[in-house]
């Protein structure tokens, strides 16, 4: 194949894209007026400079990885068949110091952005973003707000996607969504995301560790079904709400957050019971089945 195309190694086939040729006899009905000449063109046409070749040596330091000492001590069972026990430490706790990288973005994000962000990265995204952002979080810290000029309600509009922050796994922390003037606490790897804007469907699915505020969420948040809930009464505990409600406003500039004010300390309701919702002046609120408030935070009336 690579002497019919007039090469002798793949590396030099590297980086050849015009080589690539549509085959028009397999078009279809649905493929026919489908144009695929903007996947086509070589990098350098589209910008002057750009490396379509290994230009730098990289030093992934593989030599230090565990994965040596575990091939090297599983030989006699890969060449003899003969049974190993292997013993070692292993640890995924070497990362870099908190606020190491900040990268900023504007614009709009595809496909799972942001996933296994790890600790020591901060990305802020201003603009938004597809399904699945902060996908597996592993102790960064995610952003996103609306883009500057944008007039409509951050709590009335999607920001992100579907099945945004799945399986973040890791040490106890709390999920708040502030929505209808009611914060949701959620248990849910430690990491943080403050989203100016409502989350699609199924947002923190399978997670046990970050900490996420955010101004709304579709359907099956939070592993409602899964949460483990309890009585919010500790100070540090209403300490610490307070404070993610605050770094929120900081990180993205929530007016709603901005306006948030807290009650007494209080009971999360339990999933599945709606039957103590009701109506009062200070928003949406909820009742435990004893009448207890379980609201953790309301917002003012002038607040939409």
């Amino acid at each position: 194949m690579l002497a019919k195309l007039g090469f002798c190694t793949i590396n030099k086939l590297v980086g050849r894209a015009y080589m690539l040729k549509v085959d028009e006899k397999l078009r279809t009905p649905k493929t026919a007026y489908l144009d695929l000449s903007a996947l086509l063109p070589q990098a350098l046409q589209m910008r002057l400079g750009a490396a379509t070749y290994r230009v730098r040596s990289q030093d992934h330091k593989l030599y230090i990885r565990l994965d040596n000492k575990l091939i090297d001590e599983s030989e006699p069972a890969l060449t003899t068949s003969l049974p190993v026990h292997i013993d070692c430490d292993i640890t995924n706790t070497d990362w870099l110091p908190k606020a190491t990288i900040h990268i900023q973005m504007r614009g709009f994000a595809g496909q799972s952005c942001d996933t296994f962000l790890a600790l020591g990265i901060t990305i802020e995204l201003e603009g938004d973003a597809n399904d699945y952002v902060g996908k597996g979080l592993s102790g960064g810290r995610l952003i996103v707000s609306p883009p500057q000029g944008f007039t409509f309600k951050d709590e009335e509009n999607d920001i992100i996607g579907n099945v945004c922050l799945y399986g973040v796994c890791g040490v106890y922390r709390r999920h708040v969504s502030i929505r209808n003037g009611r914060v949701h606490s959620h248990g849910a790897m430690s990491g943080e995301a403050f989203i100016r804007g409502i989350a699609a469907e199924r947002f923190a699915v399978r997670d046990s560790g970050a900490n996420a505020v955010l101004e709304g969420t579709g359907d099956l948040g939070c592993n409602v079904e899964m949460m483990e809930v309890g009585k919010v009464t500790d100070p540090r505990e209403i300490a610490a709400l307070r404070s993610l409600v605050e770094d929120h406003r900081h990180y993205t500039g929530s007016e709603i957050a901005s306006i948030a004010q807290f009650p007494s300390p209080s009971t999360p309701i339990r999933p599945g019971d709606t039957s103590g919702l009701q109506a009062t002046t200070g928003g949406a609120r909820y009742l435990s089945e004893g009448g207890e408030d379980v609201i953790d935070l309301v917002l003012p009336r002038t607040a939409s």
